[in-house]
């Protein structure tokens, strides 16, 4: 099979988004399947957020994943993040192909940390509860975590918080990163890091940090 993996960022990035899909590049060539990357890459690391800039972006992504799809002649499109997802959206509907949308995070939570001003921050969340209303019930198929997942991973859980406007489709419990032990999340993102850097180069990366500050 003939996958295109989208995600809508600078790759590759120490991220939480672009480890992920890094690793899942790395098992679906081990399973024998051809993997295409489709992503910003590396050039617009330092502008997060929102912007003239990267709306242009995305149409160029869009652009660049049709292209790769016909080109490639892909199978199936899995995106990442809510951009990928617009624009995987679009090249699906273009190309004919079946779109995977692989939920990272909540737009109607996270829109509203790229603006300072009190009625942007509102307007953003409307904005973002929007997208999350829509966007992913239009993919062909969804991933996200499931209360199965839950218990055979361990995830530690937490009551479901009751401002999210979303929650009344929630259970009494939901998965929050920051109900992870901090000793234990430290100890992972450390794991994910040095896997992909030479033994040792982490400490000289944290030693060279530190020293500009």
């Amino acid at each position: 099979m003939r996958v295109a993996l989208v995600i809508a960022g600078p790759f590759p990035a120490f991220r939480g988004s672009q480890v992920l899909v890094g690793h899942l590049a790395d098992g679906l060539r081990s399973r024998g399947h051809m993997v295409d990357l489709v992503t910003y890459g590396s050039w617009l690391a330092d502008c997060p957020g929102p912007g003239a800039r990267r709306v242009a972006v995305d149409v160029a992504l869009t652009a660049r994943l049709v292209a790769r799809i016909r080109r490639e002649r892909i199978d199936v499109v899995h995106a990442h993040n809510y951009e990928a997802a617009i624009a995987g959206l679009v090249a699906a509907r273009l190309t004919g192909r079946p779109l995977v949308y692989h939920g990272h995070c909540a737009m109607g939570d996270e829109l509203p940390t790229y603006f300072a001003s009190p009625w942007l921050r509102t307007l953003a969340a409307r904005v973002g509860h929007a997208l999350d209303v829509h966007v992913p019930r239009r993919a062909d198929f969804c991933i996200a975590v499931t209360e199965e997942q839950i218990g055979y991973l361990s995830l530690p859980t937490r009551p479901t918080k009751a401002s999210d406007s979303r929650s009344k489709t929630f259970g009494a419990s939901s998965v929050e990163l920051d109900a992870i032990n901090p000793e234990d999340l430290r100890s992972f993102v450390r794991y994910v890091i040095e896997f992909h850097l030479p033994r040792g180069q982490l400490d000289i990366q944290v030693r060279r940090a530190s020293a500009r500050f």
